[in-house]
């Protein structure tokens, strides 16, 4: 049990992965730029987030600018 094959057959291990690996850099190099960005969800995500705190920013300086009105009155 020790000394057999650990594959049956005439399988070569090394020759498998070699062409599995050439395939599949083959595949990524041979596509269009624009087909070949994979952005996912969280980009789409960061981007939402972005654009909200746009909409939401509040400068630091406004809310003094506020008080100071206030407390001259």
């Amino acid at each position: 049990m020790l000394h057999e094959p650990v594959f049956l057959g005439d399988f070569d291990v090394f020759s498998y992965y070699d062409d599995r690996i050439l395939n599949f850099l083959d595949s990524i190099v041979s596509q269009d730029p624009m087909l070949a960005i994979r952005k996912g969800y969280g980009s789409k995500a960061h981007l939402e987030l972005k654009k909200a705190k746009k909409l939401i920013y509040i400068p630091r300086n406004l809310l003094r600018k506020i008080r100071r009105k206030i407390h001259r009155r």
